[in-house]
């Protein structure tokens, strides 16, 4: 899909400078990216050519995807978490999950549901993933970055200050979680079901634009169920502190799973849903029913002690609230995204909940992609590397002129 999408863009960063498509014209085979330069060719002795590649960012509540546009996967996936030395003497600011080995360390997360609210914190990650992770120069890269649904308007001028202002980059461009996740199904247009690491959406887009009216939005995600996991673990006797999280996510990751009836499978004995897990200093604990209590959340909120919708039912909200005439569309095209989609199971039983909730003699096609963790990312990468895109680059000269106000003209 993503080499099908891919025409070498023609971005030029600066006056002389232009970009190259990460993967081989007409191959389709993968070039793996090395420094901020790629190639540099000699016009004249006073107009050198440097061909560059556009840098994606997907920057979401529980992690930040970084890498260069035209792969088809990010090049650094790092928590979005940085943290500050308590005491002023101690200069190392952590990032990632080196913040679960640094002792003293006083955690920020740069974004509360995955719009930035601290940005000195999201400057800190940046220069990290840049600097250390990418060894790239922001500089010389034009950026895309991805913007949540039902962020504030004002915050895309806030993300064009904070990329042209504290990064220095050639040019940039702000554009919907939602829309760049239906590009990476290599479609226009579908109702996205979103659920990553605080909040679950869904969206439906048409023809490349949201539909706001439609937007549907719980305050639940990957975070929630790994808090619950922790009380679930603890009332059967394995505690975890809230320092041992990462124990936790892990053990959601690799053991949990979705069940297509969950009455059904409370009644049988735990035996049945036992697993052994192997803690990192070598003791083994078991897990029982805990394993599909978890993610049950997902569906039945008040798990948690929470009045909102199930991600079924908001997803099936969004569906009515579309316009008679393009329901259609949204019903072919329910497209799940986010890590919180992962679970084994996740897909039947989505499927068997909003088959129950649609009019007679609808049924929704529902599509899954092995990927959708990275949706948002994968799709920013197909956009960033279309001829077609080219011009939509906010430059830094158009910023100068214009000032942050340039994105409600260019990005929309």
């Amino acid at each position: 899909m993503l080499q099908q999408a891919q025409r070498a863009p023609a971005y030029f960063v600066g006056k002389h400078k232009e970009s190259q498509s990460t993967l081989s014209k007409g191959t389709g085979k993968e070039v793996k990216p090395k420094s901020a330069v790629k190639a540099q060719v000699k016009v004249n002795s006073d107009c050198p050519i440097v061909r560059t590649g556009a840098l994606v960012i997907d920057m979401g509540s529980g992690s930040c995807k970084v890498g260069y546009a035209g792969q088809p996967r990010p090049d650094s996936v790092v928590a979005s978490v940085t943290g500050y030395p308590r005491w002023k003497n101690k200069q190392r600011i952590a990032v990632g999950k080196a913040v679960s080995t640094e002792p003293d360390l006083v955690l920020v997360q740069p974004t509360h549901h995955s719009i930035i609210v601290d940005w000195t914190a999201a400057e800190d990650l940046l220069r990290h993933v840049f600097y250390e992770d990418l060894k790239v120069c922001p500089e010389e890269h034009a950026i895309l970055i991805s913007d949540p649904p039902l962020s504030p308007t004002t915050n895309r001028e806030k993300i064009a200050e904070f990329l042209f202002e504290s990064f220095n980059v050639p040019a940039m461009h702000v554009s919907y979680q939602s829309v760049l996740a239906v590009y990476s199904y290599g479609k226009t247009s579908g109702l996205v079901v979103d659920s990553g690491d605080r909040v679950t959406h869904a969206v439906p887009v048409l023809e490349g634009y949201n539909l706001p009216d439609a937007i549907s939005r719980i305050d639940l995600g990957g975070h929630d169920l790994t808090t619950y996991l922790i009380k679930l673990l603890g009332e059967a006797g394995n505690a975890f502190h809230e320092k041992c999280r990462y124990i936790v996510e892990d053990i959601k990751q690799k053991c949990c799973h979705v069940a297509p009836d969950c009455q059904n499978e409370t009644k049988q004995s735990n035996q049945q849903h036992c697993v052994d897990y192997e803690l990192p200093d070598g003791h083994i604990i078991t897990i029982g029913k805990e394993r599909f209590k978890c993610p049950e959340a997902l569906f039945n909120p008040t798990l948690i002690e929470t009045n909102q919708d199930g991600i079924h039912t908001a997803a099936n909200i969004s569906l009515r609230r579309v316009p008679p005439q393009v329901r259609h569309i949204m019903y072919n095209n329910v497209l799940l995204c986010g890590g919180s989609t992962l679970f084994d199971g996740f897909n039947l039983r989505f499927c068997k909940e909003l088959y129950a909730l649609s009019p007679h003699g609808c049924k929704p096609k529902i599509h899954a992609v092995p990927e959708r963790k990275y949706a948002v990312w994968i799709g920013g990468s197909i956009l960033a590397s279309l001829h077609a895109f080219q011009s939509m680059w906010i430059r830094r000269e158009d910023y100068d002129d214009q000032g942050p106000n340039i994105v409600y003209h260019m990005c929309y």
